[in-house]
């Protein structure tokens, strides 16, 4: 069944073309009309935790929401940050939107767009509409792979992209003790990584981690970023990595060699379909 959401205040356009995400609200809309510091517990908001869906040729796209309402997405190249609030089951807020691109090059930096939409139980349902009225809609079930405690030694390991943002290969190393470096052929990073609530433990470890790193050209010119990364665990783990500073971005899918591991829950990205209202998502989200 296909999932029932308008986007009200968005007199705009469907953008053409888009995400398999994009077709399936498409089809609705006809149808229907970093953080640091002390301890401290997770603070609980409803759509918080990791999400998944899919674009028009079926590459995954991975998603995080805080408990505060920050919010990155990684489709492909291009990564979405931002800011979400919540009035019941609607959302609302603003979002920066960064292209692909070396971060030592330059750019004229992200484009801003509004974003409207709806968490209703475990589905999150949300489109972003530019100046000109055109409307990108994106569709997002819990991601089952990513949404449990994790604790930052699990991290520690070596994992490769077969192309990042920057458009090359790269792999990243992360240690047991919250250290980040990185190579390509076109530069290096090196960092930290942390857990986004530091002195939660247990079950109440969120799957979310902040990153700070600088990337250096080999070309010269180097830049300073910061984002946030989660976990993936299965059979060939995963880091969804996605960081900017405001004008370029840093961002990739990078897996690590077969562990042996559970694998992925087989129902991870698939096609939506609205829950019962009374189904009530929580962090870490369950599907």
């Amino acid at each position: 069944m296909v999932p029932c959401f308008k986007p009200e205040g968005f007199p705009g356009r469907a953008r053409a073309g888009g995400r398999g995400a994009a077709a399936l609200l498409l089809t609705a809309l006809a149808a229907c009309g970093g953080r640091s510091g002390s301890p401290r517990s997770v603070p609980a908001m409803a759509f918080a935790g990791a999400w998944a869906g899919q674009d028009g040729s079926g590459q995954p796209i991975y998603a995080l929401v805080l408990p505060d309402g920050t919010t990155r997405w990684l489709a492909g190249t291009t990564m979405t940050a931002g800011m979400l609030t919540q009035q019941g089951g609607t959302l609302e807020g603003s979002v920066y939107q960064f292209t692909a691109g070396p971060p030592s090059a330059g750019s004229s930096g992200p484009r801003k767009l509004a974003a409207q939409g709806e968490a209703a139980g475990a589905l999150l349902l949300l489109a972003l509409a530019d100046d000109a009225g055109d409307l990108t809609p994106y569709a997002f079930l819990p991601d089952a792979a990513a949404n449990g405690a994790v604790l930052p030694a699990a991290l520690a390991g070596s994992y490769t992209a077969a192309t990042t943002t920057a458009g090359v290969a790269a792999s990243i190393t992360l240690s047991a003790t919250g250290a980040l470096t990185g190579t390509s052929h076109d530069g290096t990073l090196a960092g930290t990584f942390a857990p986004v609530f530091p002195g939660a433990t247990g079950a109440n470890v969120p799957n979310a981690f902040t990153v700070s790193f600088t990337y250096t050209s080999t070309a010269g010119g180097e830049a300073a970023l910061t984002g946030l990364a989660c976990y993936r665990p299965g059979t060939a783990p995963q880091i969804i990595l996605m960081a900017d500073n405001g004008t370029v971005q840093y961002s990739g899918v990078f897996t690590q060699a077969a562990t042996g591991a559970a694998p992925f829950a087989a129902s991870t990205i698939q096609r939506c379909s609205r829950p019962a209202k009374s189904s009530r998502p929580r962090w870490p989200i369950t599907a």
